[in-house]
């Protein structure tokens, strides 16, 4: 699969999604994903997986029980990167 950079309609899309959300209370965070563990690379699926079960365990963390009862989550932006090196 050839991931390429975002195309400049798709940039203008985001911005201007963006610029709509009110930005109150939000803060970004960066996380690093191993790239192997046992001789299992990671791909797109398991990164994916990885972020759900994060995620799950953090809105658990902050909304105990309302996340599971009334689907209390936090609003998250998620962002794969990957390097140059990754795409061969």
């Amino acid at each position: 699969m050839c991931h390429s950079a975002p195309s400049s309609e798709l940039k203008k899309a985001i911005q201007e999604y963006l610029s709509e959300v009110p930005l109150t209370n939000c803060f970004g965070v960066s996380l690093t994903l191993k790239q192997n563990t046992s001789g299992v690379y990671l791909d797109d699926i398991r990164a994916s997986q990885n972020l759900r079960h994060f995620l799950n365990l953090l809105n658990s963390e902050v909304y105990g029980k309302r996340f599971r009862r009334f689907g209390k989550k936090l609003n998250v932006i998620p962002s794969l990167e990957r390097s140059l090196s990754h795409l061969t």
